[in-house]
């Protein structure tokens, strides 16, 4: 098993403690829109410590629920008050 990874016997799981859950990982890219207004996908990934495709994902659940808005190169913020 590959370092950084925990057995959790009552639940019969490898787990990884450092790993950023997908509401933690939603909670800092709408942290970085509400101080930049926009951003790119790489440097959310930066940001965010997480791939591309996982932000590419993180957002298309964001741009659903209209927290932002996806346009070709950038991500905007629909948020009021941002």
């Amino acid at each position: 098993m590959a370092s950084g990874f925990f057995y959790c016997e009552a639940m019969d799981i490898f787990f990884n403690p450092m790993k950023i859950l997908p509401y933690e990982r939603r909670q800092k890219i709408i942290r970085q829109l509400q101080r930049k207004k926009s951003c790119s996908i790489e440097e959310l990934s930066r940001v965010v410590g997480v791939s591309s495709a996982t932000i590419h994902r993180d957002l298309a659940e964001l741009n659903n629920a209209g927290i932002v808005l996806k346009v070709i190169n950038k991500i905007i913020s629909r948020m009021e008050g941002f």
